[in-house]
């Protein structure tokens, strides 16, 4: 979902811990297996799951302002990505709280460290050797992030506010979470003397569609899940992809990260750069009644978010990454009609008509939508109860 996901890193595992990290120790780790220096020093605080809880009640505030946050909860809901009678304010609290180990904070350069962590869920992968503490693998995560927004400043070239795009959004959290998965992986070798072949079926396990989706409940939206877990695992397969290990084509990824998630997906596509997201708008004809209606939000769900859509209209998993496929751009509305209903437009641009007929044909499985093809063009109108 949003730039919050960039803190919340600790890989949805727990160690219990009342130790202090050796933070500077740590860093020197970093540095030698990321390939860059550290230009500033960092504020390490170590807090309690109080405290810890508030620091994110603070950033979902800062980050959804002016009750952007209560008209995101609409559009999801239109969408049918979370349940109408559901608070999504909740839901984020309650994921988050139950999960976070320890982040670090982009806007304050600090790192917040939990003090106790709960023992009864460790993955038996992780839970494999008494030789080193645990808690400094998550750690190594956060401190990688640390370590390249001090070098390359996160704000400045990463698109993590773009709260009306989570195309471009998750994209570009794609390459931090990717990267720092890579070089948390790499001090987990380390520390337990693994070999080349150990360490890619490491990389193979936590690649696997599956191995994330164990650790997330199924009491929470699949939207919601899905986000999370795709800027680690799609994340950690493009920087596979596309640099090869090399540091200096990781550092370019921070200059030129990919624009949609489709490039994540598909790193050809990226590499290639002869197939970007078309830009899409939704002009005032398109629109019903638009003079009459006020608009709640705007924003563009990607091939990603389109499959994560189909299927929590009930399209298999299948169906639903076929439907997706052909994906060009999108743009979609929410808005209050002159009736005072919450109603969307999707409009959804594809590579030929045989990949907009698909998704057309897709779509109109759904009920309660209105679907209009014209071309390579593909319009959902949703009507609100």
């Amino acid at each position: 979902m949003k730039r919050i996901f960039v803190f919340l890193t600790n890989l949805l595992v727990f160690i219990t811990c009342l130790c202090q990290i050796d933070v500077p120790k740590l860093q020197k780790e970093v540095e030698q297996l990321r390939g860059l220096k550290f230009k500033n020093p960092i504020k390490v605080e170590y807090v309690s799951g109080e405290q810890m809880g508030q620091i994110i009640k603070k950033e979902i505030a800062r980050q959804f302002a002016k009750n952007k946050l209560d008209d995101y909860e609409k559009s999801l809901k239109i969408f049918g990505l979370i349940p109408k009678k559901s608070n999504l304010k909740t839901l984020i609290e309650t994921l988050y709280e139950s999960q976070v180990a320890g982040m670090y904070d982009n806007k304050t350069k600090k790192m917040y460290i939990l003090k106790i962590f709960n023992t009864e869920d460790v993955d038996p992968l992780f839970d494999i050797s008494s030789n080193f503490n645990l808690q400094e693998v998550f750690i190594v995560h956060e401190l990688n992030h640390a370590l390249t927004d001090d070098n390359f400043d996160y704000d400045k070239h990463l698109n993590l506010e773009k709260i009306e795009n989570e195309d471009m959004q998750l994209a570009s959290l794609s390459v931090a979470e990717g990267d720092a998965t890579l070089v948390m992986i790499k001090y987990l070798a380390k520390k337990m003397n693994l070999g080349n072949s150990d360490i890619k079926n490491i990389f193979s396990l936590i690649s696997d569609s599956s191995y994330f989706e164990s650790f997330m409940s199924e009491a929470f939206p699949l939207y919601l899940r899905e986000s999370i877990i795709f800027s680690y695992r799609e994340g950690l397969n493009f920087i596979n992809i596309v640099t090869k290990g090399e540091s200096k084509k990781t550092d370019a990824l921070y200059q030129k990260p990919p624009m949609s998630t489709e490039e994540v997906i598909f790193p050809e596509k990226y590499l290639k750069g002869d197939d970007p997201p078309r830009e899409v708008k939704i002009v005032q004809e398109e629109l019903s009644q638009r003079k009459e209606n006020k608009k709640i939000w705007e924003g563009t769900w990607g091939y990603f978010g389109t499959e994560i859509i189909l299927r929590s209209w009930g399209i298999d998993k299948e169906s639903a990454k076929s439907g997706a496929t052909g994906w060009e751009g999108d743009r979609y509305e929410v808005y209050f009609d002159k009736s005072g209903k919450i109603c969307a437009l999707w409009k959804t641009l594809w590579e030929n008509e045989i990949e907009a007929r698909e998704f057309e044909q897709i779509v109109l499985k759904k009920a309660k939508i209105q679907v209009k093809r014209i071309s390579t063009t593909v319009y959902i109108d949703i009507k609100g109860d």
